[in-house]
């Protein structure tokens, strides 16, 4: 929150609290994949 930045690399497990605004920003050359899974609380 309050506008972190973070780097993440293959491999990387990032876990992202409820309501937490957030986003994702590619500042490589290589295409991102990622897998996003939401609990069904």
């Amino acid at each position: 929150s309050g506008g972190e930045k973070r780097k993440f690399r293959a491999g990387s497990v990032i876990f992202i609290p409820p309501n937490e605004k957030h986003q994702f920003k590619n500042t490589g050359g290589k295409t991102v994949k990622f897998l996003c899974l939401i609990p069904n609380l």
